[in-house]
């Protein structure tokens, strides 16, 4: 599971912070909707999720009308 939170696109570029399962400090997903690029800034301690941050980026790269907040789940 990852919570996204404070998403927000200006241009083609999309913000937003994010938190991995379990953890309480964000992490941030800086996506590129024209280049199909991200980068990911994660959580001290938590930089073997990157799974959730790719989850988050296909949620990005899907969607064209962005809430404001997102949890996504797998399984």
């Amino acid at each position: 599971m990852v919570e996204l939170r404070n998403i927000r696109e200006k241009g083609d570029i999309v913000r937003c912070d994010f938190y991995p399962e379990d953890c309480t400090t964000p992490g941030t997903i800086v996506y590129s909707r024209g280049e199909k690029d991200s980068v990911v800034v994660y959580p001290e301690g938590y930089e073997w999720c990157k799974s959730h941050a790719n989850h988050a980026v296909k949620f990005f790269r899907n969607t064209k009308q962005l809430p404001s907040e997102k949890i996504i789940m797998w399984y």
